[in-house]
């Protein structure tokens, strides 16, 4: 059979960069084109298009399919490539051939690279975890807390050479542990106004710095100094307070990323948690010390925190976010079990839906659209479902672990019991009901001066509603004046007596000066609880003493 093409379409077949071959309607080969001889070390007319291809991808093959096929080179080796055939007329069969060799090396590349990737965030992970483990263990005592912290900060973040653990000092953050690239600057004191660990602490959120020598926000001068190119900072927090911040700094600018930020804030929720007990065990010591001596207080104490760091740790717990298993727990603590009353081995036949009580369940969309939103860190208070039936309010906390295309991997939460801290806010706003009807100025704070309530005479004398003053210390806010005993004649009288009666000047949002005859009174709402102040203010300005008889100056 003798097969004639236009001079013009034989030009484009033989000069396409595309391999291509002409075959009779038996499958034998007419024509080859420049392109496919190349590609595949020269291809001899007559050859059938079956022998072409790999043996194990030879199947039935028609006019109008396309299919990835192996074919053979002439040295043997299989070159992997797109065939696409198309019936002309006479029966004849177009084969028009891709060489897919980068592309399935790219493809095999990518896969690999997802692979690495994967792993590398699970290492991540389990590091974040392990450094969370030997936080716990040396959360006894407080510097033994921050140096682990410091030390495994630079381990455990690939791109930082440097870590610091800053705690407020009056106006100043001292450098109180550092390691790495930081390490002499220990002891070193940084003005907390013009700095970015300042704004950390004024918002009580993490801060990114991928370039210190262009962000206004930093204290240019001092980061030069110390050699910080680049930096990630997060709130640490006591007694729902912010007392300092953790930093990971590294000398070169544009080295950190979202995933960093997250293990920072985690890391930065363990070092509080630790803190929070090393705070508990130190001032147990200290009453242990009165009564039974320096070494009977130092066991007692060891006692006590051991016995109470068992019995109220914080929960950790490892969530799966695959497609297939989604919600499921894949890891869990002790401290999950004691929480929930499950054993481990139940806890892992579950998915954070089981624990949930059923009214306080995320709905399914919301979970899909804080998923599509990438599921960054994330905090939230809801009640578990403990084993005999009763309901556990846990406060959360966590971030998810995503993969180089920001799909979560896995998520890590950390899980804390609140139920008697929400009982006792309750009992509190039951008692501001109450308090209410008071005409004067009612306040009640921490022993430190914190505000957590004031009623509507407070608000109508000193200017300022609820929600501007909540977590602010009282004195600071309102440059409490005292009697000539000063604030030491004030602790003093709570302490020893549980009351203590005098005037102080305080100073109103207007700016005006108003003496108040003050009774104060230290309250403890149940066993065991943080002891509360009660201060009620009456305002006698009008009938204030001189002042300088009052406050000697």
């Amino acid at each position: 059979m003798t097969v004639g093409y236009p001079d013009r379409t034989a030009e484009l077949l033989d000069n396409s960069p595309i391999g291509m071959a002409v075959f009779d309607p038996e499958g034998a080969l007419l024509r080859v084109n420049t392109a496919l001889s190349e590609l595949l070390g020269g291809v001899s007319k007559g050859r059938r298009l079956g022998s072409l291809i790999h043996p194990e991808d030879r199947g039935p093959l028609c006019g109008g399919t396309q299919r990835h096929l192996r074919l053979l080179h002439a040295d043997g080796r299989a070159v992997p490539c797109l065939v696409a055939l198309t019936e002309l007329d006479g029966g004849l069969l177009l084969a028009q051939i891709v060489d897919r060799t980068e592309a399935v090396a790219a493809r095999r590349l990518a896969e690999e690279s997802a692979a690495r990737e994967a792993e590398r965030e699970v290492r991540r992970l389990r590091a974040t975890l392990a450094v969370q483990r030997e936080v716990t263990a040396a959360a006894a005592v407080r510097d033994a807390a921050l140096r682990v912290v410091a030390d495994r900060a630079v381990e455990l973040f690939e791109a930082a050479d440097g870590s610091v653990v800053e705690l407020v000092d009056g106006d100043v953050l001292n450098y109180h542990a550092t390691a790495g690239t930081l390490a002499p600057a220990a002891g070193v004191r940084i003005r907390i106004a013009g700095s970015l660990s300042g704004r950390v602490l004024a918002e009580d959120a993490p801060a990114h710095c991928a370039d210190t020598a262009t962000d206004p926000r930093v204290d240019r001068a001092a980061c030069e100094r110390l050699g910080i190119g680049s930096m990630l900072i997060a709130p640490l927090h006591a007694e729902n307070r912010v007392i300092g911040v953790l930093k990971i700094s590294a000398r070169r600018a544009g080295v950190f990323d979202e995933t960093d930020e997250q293990q920072l804030a985690l890391l930065a929720d363990s070092l509080s948690s630790a803190l929070r007990h090393a705070d508990d065990a130190e001032r147990n010591a200290e009453l242990l010390a009165e009564r039974t001596g320096a070494l009977a207080a130092l066991e007692a104490s060891e006692t006590r925190f051991r016995l109470a760091f068992e019995n109220s740790p914080l929960g950790l717990t490892l969530i799966s976010m695959a497609e297939a298993d989604r919600g499921r727990y894949l890891q869990v603590n002790p401290a999950m079990s004691a929480i929930t009353g499950y054993p481990r081995e139940e806890l892992l036949r579950m998915t954070y839906k089981d624990l949930i009580v059923a009214e306080d369940v995320p709905a399914d969309e919301v979970v899909r659209e804080a998923i599509a939103a990438g599921l960054g860190s994330y905090r939230a208070e809801l009640r578990y479902r403990h084993s005999d039936g009763h309901a556990v309010w846990v406060s959360l906390a966590g971030a998810s672990v995503p993969d180089r295309q920001g799909e979560p991997l896995y998520l890590v939460s950390q899980v804390e019991d609140i139920t008697e801290k929400r009982a006792a806010d309750a009992e509190l706003r039951r008692q501001a009901r109450l308090l209410e009807l008071i005409p004067a100025a009612v306040i009640v704070r921490d022993p430190d001066g914190t505000i957590r309530w004031w009623n509507a005479g407070a608000e109508a004398l000193y200017g300022w509603p609820l929600s501007a003053v909540a977590g602010k210390n009282v004195h600071r806010l309102l440059g409490t004046a005292y009697p000539a005993g000063g604030s030491d004649e004030v602790l003093d009288g709570l302490t020893r007596h549980g009351h203590w009666n005098g005037q102080v000047e305080h100073l109103t949002a207007g700016g005006r000066v108003v003496t108040v005859l003050s009774r104060q009174v230290l309250h403890r709402q149940q066993a065991g609880a943080d002891p509360q102040v009660l201060e009620i203010n009456t305002d006698v300005t009008a009938a204030r003493l001189d002042s300088s008889v009052l406050f000697p100056r």
